[in-house]
């Protein structure tokens, strides 16, 4: 892998990367949990470390405004989670954190609100496959990119 172009990349999942690798991850069931957390719930591993109890509040529908659910702490989401929410009739996606524990979410997983025009971060945090940047970083020092915060969740 180590020898192939960046070009090559987008024509390969991670899977097929892993097993040209012969890496065991290749074939193991796909997990969108925090595997540090092991077998607990996020919410009681996550309050633990937090400053202060998590603030109750409502989930509000983006494009309506709507309460469409209640939820014990705005620090147990993040943005493009499922948010599950008792009794809805359709899924949900975190898209944003307001205040006052009040946390909007979506009906898409390709709703507008998960997008963003733009994203800083330093070169040195990113873990790049090729172990190399791509060239447009390398050229012009930005790039164009599509993204998603989380996926498939």
């Amino acid at each position: 892998f180590n020898g192939e172009k960046y070009d090559d990349l987008k024509f390969m999942s991670v899977r097929d990367i892993d097993e040209k690798a012969g890496l065991p991850t290749a074939t193991k069931k796909e997990s969108m949990g925090i595997c540090f957390v092991g077998k607990r719930k996020f919410a009681e591993f996550i309050t633990q470390y937090l400053p202060h109890q998590p603030e109750p509040g409502n989930f509000i529908d983006v494009d309506t405004g709507e309460i469409v659910g209640k939820h014990n702490g705005s620090a147990h989401f993040t943005v493009g989670q499922g948010a599950k929410i008792s009794g809805a009739s359709q899924k949900w996606f975190i898209c944003k954190k307001g205040r006052n524990g009040t946390v909007f979410v979506c009906n898409s997983t390709h709703h507008p609100s998960l997008y963003s025009n733009e994203l800083f971060v330093r070169i040195d945090d990113f873990n790049w496959m090729v172990g190399q940047l791509p060239p447009p970083l390398l050229e012009q020092k930005s790039m164009l990119a599509l993204c998603r915060t989380r996926h498939l969740q």
